[in-house]
């Protein structure tokens, strides 16, 4: 069965500050929103920042053997690769999801064009499939040992369409196959052409590099200043 991918973090307390930006952060099968509080130290960079940590749904997830787990959608292969099959089971709803938290960043007065989304292994699929498809322009997408299909350019919205994007994976990641990796950098190059910054790293795990953070924060940082 598929291990859990976990980094266990605390949770920021939240501000009551006026926002003049955000990053919203996805974590990855297993985990949960309390997790990932690097990300947070975009705070101390940028003032006025909120950094949101969604958490996903608790579903039966097949390569668990179907036992119940945080997922954003459902996983049929181990490690993932070109075989997991497109429009898993859950990715919808997660999408809407990841839209919703976009909204409610909007009605606190954050401008949609300084809202990263960004995530990890699963998480940086949804981020990928809801940044793209928001029907306003949004800051930028941060994809860390993800993957993504060739259904993901139907659901572009013309406004993000060149969004700009740092895709991240692991040369070797033993999770997410770099084959998966690799065609999936293609696939989002189709999209946005040259706004993505693709960092290959020479690993063998699936959790980054501290080179990948550093790209990952940068980028960041240079969307919502």
């Amino acid at each position: 069965s598929a291990a859990k991918l976990k980094l266990a973090r605390t949770s920021p307390a939240p501000s009551s500050s006026p926002m003049a930006a955000a990053v919203i952060w996805l974590h990855g099968l297993g985990d949960s929103s309390d997790s990932w509080e690097d990300i947070d130290t975009v705070k101390l960079k940028v003032a006025n920042t909120r950094v949101v940590h969604p958490q996903a749904p608790v579903a039966p997830v097949t390569v668990n053997n179907g036992e119940e787990d945080t997922s954003w959608f459902d996983l049929r292969t181990w490690p993932v690769g070109l075989k997991e099959p497109e429009n898993p089971a859950g990715l919808e709803d997660s999408v809407k999801k990841i839209h919703a938290e976009i909204e409610a960043l909007e009605h606190a007065g954050v401008p949609t064009e300084k809202i990263v989304v960004g995530g990890f292994s699963q998480g940086g699929v949804v981020s990928l499939y809801a940044a793209l498809s928001y029907p306003k322009r949004l800051g930028g997408i941060v994809s860390i040992s993800s993957w993504t299909w060739n259904s993901l350019s139907a659901t572009v919205d013309p406004i993000n369409k060149d969004l700009p994007i740092c895709f991240c994976y692991g040369k070797s990641d033993d999770v997410v196959l770099p084959e998966l990796a690799a065609n999936s950098a293609e696939i989002v190059r189709s999209i946005v052409g040259g706004n993505v910054t693709i960092v290959e790293a020479t690993r063998s795990g699936h959790f980054p590099c501290p080179a990948e953070m550093q790209a990952a924060m940068t980028f960041i940082l240079e969307r919502i200043s």
